[in-house]
C-alpha cells in the first residue's frame, strides 16, 4: 500500500526535526529515526509501509 499525503508529510517532518516527537497517521505511534553514515531514515515500527530515508552529500 503506497503511503497517503499525511503519512508522507509525518515522515518528512521527523527527517527535518528528529527529536521532535511524531507520530504515524496510521496507527498513532511515535516514528522512529535513525541515523547511518551520513543517511537517515524514519520509520513506523507498526505499519510496513510508512517509512522513509534522506541521504546526505
Amino acid at each position: 500500500m503506497a503511503m497517503n499525503e499525511a503519512e508522507i508529510e509525518a515522515i518528512n517532518r521527523k527527517l527535518d526535526y528528529p527529536k521532535e516527537e511524531v507520530k504515524c497517521p496510521r496507527c498513532g505511534e511515535p516514528l522512529s529515526y535513525y541515523e547511518f553514515g551520513n543517511s537517515s531514515a524514519a520509520y513506523c515500527k507498526n505499519c510496513e509501509d510508512v517509512k522513509g530515508t534522506a541521504r546526505g552529500i
